[in-house]
């Protein structure tokens, strides 16, 4: 059971506000290179999940890109994708987390790098913010959003 509840932008931004100077701790990658990005300590479960869950986590959804000083881009389609963004982003410190006004989420880093979401499939956006356990924050229907599921 999942308890969806309408937040304001600022108890959204609050929310987002707690991923500001995280350091990202692993990276990983499902089927089709969808991005994950585990933060913080790892939580212990039983039994151990294929890829561990930490403290806080971020859904970048189907599509993302990220972009480095100088202009290089890295777009999840791109041959080597992954090995890439990994190596790019374990050990990166998140400055800033923004919201664009195409409703995409935007991570700023540490040293100029840029990870952006980057589409929109059927009835909502692909990305999420999670506090474990079971605390996620996103746009859902539009509309900022706190969700907590229930065991």
């Amino acid at each position: 059971m999942v308890d969806r509840q309408r937040i304001s932008e600022q108890e959204f931004m609050e929310c987002v506000g707690r991923f500001s100077g995280r350091v990202v701790d692993h990276p990983w990658f499902s089927d089709h290179s969808v991005m994950y990005l585990e933060i913080g300590r790892e939580i212990e479960t039983d039994p151990p999940p294929h890829n561990p869950e930490h403290e806080h986590g971020i859904f970048m959804g189907y599509d993302w890109c990220l972009s480095m000083p100088g202009g290089r881009q890295i777009k999840r389609k791109d041959q080597g994708a992954e090995q890439a963004a990994e190596e790019q982003l374990t050990g990166s410190r998140i400055e800033a987390i923004r919201v664009s006004s195409s409703k995409q989420l935007v991570i700023e880093f540490a040293g100029g790098v840029m990870l952006a979401s980057a589409s929109e499939q059927g009835s909502g956006l692909e990305w999420d913010l999670r506090e474990y356990p079971g605390r996620y924050v996103a746009i859902r229907d539009h509309q900022y959003s706190l969700e907590i599921s229930g065991e």
